[in-house]
């Protein structure tokens, strides 16, 4: 029967040590793979080490074989994960809050890898790879890693928007008559050099405002420090308006008042930017060195348009700047561009599930065969 072919696979693999299985990118992110990984290949199983229960677990748990040992210490879910014996245990957290590191360091599985939920090396000699693309990680990225780098042949995860998304709104700049930025990206990306440069677009587009969004903004000693950041580069406190924590669909509705996104740097938006983009905003982004400051790079590139490529990516803070400012003067542009995102996005691999899950699991198991010296690992029974 059906749940016979589903596990008829000896190619096991863990997609999570994760506190974030629920509805954080993490969660979000992997659900793609989810719906449609091949299951006579691989057997999807979580191990869920925290989260909240919510529609996004729900589904998880509903597509995947599913362990929670968020009540187990350290060395019990070493020994459960040992005693399942796993072919593949695939990290989602790195570390970040609730991760099980000192797990991996133990090795709970024969081959063990770094994925989805975090974009720097691990530094544990037991992590044997970190799944990337070749906009995350280009050629020469490998010395930043102790993990051996894996590139997926397109982008390194799947977004599938929320069945509840409001349509794309007209641009506000027509109605407003002035250009509104935008930022609902988490306030800990922010900085001093991010501050600096949003002031100087701000002053380089009259009657331009800045709206930012992040359930921090609800707290006064907060709001005071980032207006006091932008009137101490000229910008009027007026001019940036600061926005707390609301349901997601209103969280997507909001972008109805935003015509430019602004990603922050070096730590660049990732789910925040997916939604920004199927909302129809532009998103103005900065790339650098590092894999974390080549999100919104591989976002926008995967898109398949050279030319948005051209007008949104920036190689310095000085084209950063000249790019949003030049967007801004030209309300026609972002007009159409804000009617066909969309469709792009629907068209390209950032949305493709079947093609990512198909890239993940030759990627994968081209690895597991590589390094066991197994032959078809996915051959079943």
């Amino acid at each position: 029967g059906p749940v016979d072919h589903i596990y008829a696979s000896n190619t096991k693999f863990r997609t999570g040590s994760s506190p974030d299985l629920s509805d954080h990118p993490v969660g979000l992110l992997l659900l793609p793979l989810l719906l449609f990984v091949d299951r006579s290949r691989i057997q999807p199983i979580l191990y869920s080490t925290g989260g909240r229960d919510d529609p996004t677990r729900a589904a998880l748990r509903r597509f995947s074989e599913w362990h929670d040992i968020q009540s187990l210490d350290h060395g019990e879910q070493l020994r459960k994960l040992r005693q399942d014996r796993l072919d593949i245990l695939i990290d989602l957290a790195g570390h970040s809050a609730g991760n099980s590191l000192p797990v991996f360091a133990q090795r709970a599985a024969p081959l063990q890898m770094s994925w989805l939920g975090y974009f720097g090396t691990t530094g544990v000699p037991a992590m044997d790879a970190v799944l990337l693309d070749p906009w995350h990680a280009p050629p020469g990225a490998e010395s930043q890693f102790t993990e051996e780098v894996l590139r997926l042949p397109h982008i390194r995860w799947c977004y599938n928007p929320a069945a509840y998304a409001p349509a794309v709104a007209p641009l506000p700049a027509v109605a407003n008559g002035f250009v509104t930025f935008g930022s609902f990206n988490n306030t800990a990306k922010y900085n001093d050099a991010v501050f600096e440069a949003w002031a100087r677009i701000l002053a380089a587009v009259p009657a331009s405002r800045l709206v930012l969004k992040w359930q921090t903004c609800a707290d006064p000693g907060y709001r005071e420090q980032v207006w006091t950041a932008f009137e101490r580069h000229g910008v009027e406190r007026s001019r940036v308006e600061l926005r707390h924590r609301s349901p997601h669909l209103e969280v997507l509705q909001q972008y109805a008042d935003i015509d430019i996104a602004l990603d922050p740097f070096p730590f660049t938006g990732g789910y925040t930017s997916c939604e920004s983009l199927w909302m129809g905003v532009p998103v103005v982004t900065l790339y650098g060195e590092r894999t974390v400051s080549r999100q919104g790079h591989a976002l926008v590139s995967s898109l398949g348009r050279p030319d948005w490529c051209h007008r949104w990516i920036a190689a310095d803070v000085e084209g950063y700047v000249r790019r949003a400012v030049d967007l801004a003067s030209s309300p026609q542009e972002l007009a159409g561009t804000r009617a066909e995102l969309r469709s792009v996005m629907r068209a390209s691999p950032l949305m493709n599930g079947r093609r990512f899950a198909q890239d993940f699991t030759e990627t994968v198991l081209a690895w597991h065969r590589r390094r066991t010296g197994a032959g078809a690992v996915d051959s079943g029974g």
